[in-house]
C-alpha cells in the first residue's frame, strides 16, 4: 500500500525562550519581557508576535535570518501586586504547536533584601538607606543562610569572608544582585576562589537560566 507524503520544505518558526527584567518586578515599575523566535527553514521569515500580560496586549513583528534566532522586546508596568500570566503566540504555520509560550510574572510590593552584619560598620548604613525607599524589606542573614536555594533579590554582605557561600553562583545567575564589602583583612586569593567559583557555577549549567 503506497502512502502519499508532502513534499517540499515545511517552514517553521518557534517561540524558543521568554524572559523578563527585572525578574521580580516591583507594582508600577518597568518590565521588559523578551522574546526568542527561531526559524527553522532555509529562508528568512518574517512574523508577528503577541504578547498578553494581564490586560496588557501588543504585537512586534520580527524578521529572522535562516536558522537563526531573533529578539523581541516588549514593555509593560502593573498595577496590582499577584502573579500575572504572560502569553506569547506567534503566527500560523505548519507546525503551531511551538508557535506558543506561557510564564507567570510575580508582581511585588516590595524586594527581600538581606543583609549581613560585621564589624566594618557599613550594614548599618545600607539598612538606613533601605527603610527610607519603601520598596526594601530587610532581613538579617548569616553565612548559614547562603546556601542552597535563596529567597532574597537582593544581598549586601558586609564582612563576608567567602564562607558557605554555595548558593550564591546560582542565585545570581536567576537575577539576584550581590552587594560585598569583604573583610579588610580577607585574602585576595580567597576574593578570586568565591568568585571563579560562581563564575564556574554559572557556565556549567548547574544555575536555573534567567529565561522563564
Amino acid at each position: 500500500i503506497g502512502v502519499r507524503i508532502g513534499g517540499g520544505e515545511a517552514p517553521n518558526q518557534a517561540i524558543s525562550r521568554i524572559s523578563a527584567n527585572p525578574s521580580a518586578p516591583l507594582v508600577g515599575e518597568d518590565v521588559e519581557i523578551a522574546c526568542e523566535v527561531a526559524n527553522f527553514s532555509s529562508q528568512p521569515r518574517r512574523s508577528s508576535v503577541y504578547l498578553s500580560a494581564g490586560e496588557s496586549r501588543q504585537k512586534r513583528e520580527v524578521m529572522v535570518e535562516a536558522w537563526q534566532k531573533g529578539a523581541v522586546l516588549f514593555s509593560c508596568r502593573f498595577s496590582t501586586v499577584g502573579a500575572v500570566p504572560l502569553k506569547l503566540t506567534l503566527d500560523e504555520d505548519p507546525f503551531p504547536v511551538d508557535n506558543q509560550r506561557w510564564a507567570l510574572l510575580d508582581i511585588r510590593k516590595f524586594l527581600r533584601v538581606g543583609i549581613m552584619e560585621s564589624a566594618e560598620g557599613n550594614a548599618e548604613y545600607w539598612r538606613r538607606a533601605l527603610n527610607a525607599v519603601g520598596w526594601a524589606h530587610v532581613e538579617r542573614v548569616g553565612p548559614a543562610d547562603l546556601q542552597g536555594t535563596l529567597p532574597f533579590e537582593v544581598l549586601l554582605l558586609d564582612g563576608w569572608n567567602g564562607e558557605k557561600g554555595g548558593g550564591i553562583g546560582g542565585w545570581m545567575k536567576a537575577g539576584g544582585m550581590l552587594i560585598w564589602a569583604p573583610a579588610a583583612d580577607l585574602p585576595a586569593g580567597r576574593l578570586a576562589e568565591v568568585a571563579q567559583g560562581a563564575a564556574a557555577e554559572k557556565r556549567d549549567g548547574k544555575a536555573e537560566s534567567p529565561f522563564l
